[in-house]
């Protein structure tokens, strides 16, 4: 992956927003503990980045384009 994490404040807590190689998940700010994971994407290829309630993410492999995914807080 070549994204950097983000601190997500939502409506229902503050938490780091992280993507891997093939996934994104999301950790307690305090404990480091997962609260939740997205997998079997292709590699991330851009930062996370957020509209109040929703997460935005985006993948895509080599030469191509992949979908934009949002992720509402609280859902996961």
């Amino acid at each position: 992956s070549w994204s950097s994490p983000l601190v997500w404040t939502n409506s229902k807590r503050t938490e780091l927003a992280v993507c891997g190689p093939d996934w994104v998940s999301g950790l307690d700010l305090e404990t480091g503990d997962e609260l939740w994971r997205l997998s079997r994407f292709q590699p991330f290829s851009s930062s996370p980045t957020v509209d109040g309630d929703i997460l935005y993410i985006s993948n895509s492999a080599k030469s191509s384009t992949g979908p934009l995914l949002g992720i509402r807080a609280g859902q996961m």
